[in-house]
Formats: C-alpha cells, sequence, structure tokens
C-alpha cells in the first residue's frame, strides 16, 4: 500500500461521478476505467476536488461518522490507494 502521508492528491480533471441510488460509480473518460463508490466512498472523492493531503480528508471523515483515527486513516489509505492503482488519482509530493 502507497504511503499518502508527504503527499498531496485530488482526483484527475477528467473523471466524473455517477450517483444511482445509494451508490455512485468514478468513471476516468479518458481510460473509461471505473470505480464503483459507496456512500463513504463517494463521501471521500466529493472532497478531492482539490489537491489536499491525507490529515485534511481523514479529518473530515472523524467528523462527520464514528470511526477511530486509526482505523480511518487504515482505510483512507487502503481506498486511496485503489483510485491509484486504477489511474484515477494525481499525486503530488509536498
Amino acid at each position: 500500500m502507497k504511503n499518502f502521508t508527504q503527499t498531496k492528491f485530488k482526483i484527475l480533471d477528467d473523471s466524473i461521478v455517477s450517483e444511482l441510488d445509494q451508490e455512485a460509480v468514478l468513471l476516468n473518460l479518458s481510460s473509461g476505467i471505473y470505480f464503483q463508490l459507496n456512500s463513504i466512498g463517494l463521501f471521500i472523492v466529493a472532497n478531492l476536488n482539490h489537491f489536499t493531503d491525507l490529515n485534511e480528508v481523514r479529518n473530515k471523515i472523524i467528523n462527520k461518522y464514528d470511526v477511530s483515527e486509526k482505523k480511518c486513516e487504515e482505510d483512507l489509505s487502503d481506498f486511496l490507494s485503489k483510485l491509484d492503482e486504477r489511474g484515477l488519482l494525481e499525486v503530488l509530493k509536498k
């Protein structure tokens, strides 16, 4: 799993989110690659429209959902790694 603690990241500009009932899909229009999102994934992606860092996103999740800081950071890093592996995330070193 990639370490996102020393980076800033955002969803690629040529990506869109399509919501379907309680789920959503993140689609890269250039590559055709998509990623299915649950409600928490949709919340995270909605907060990745501009470059941000792990702490900022983690704090937003903790404020909205009942989750420990450690569990949140682990799950968020896993989620970001999956987006990155699929080429849906733009990552910059701080």
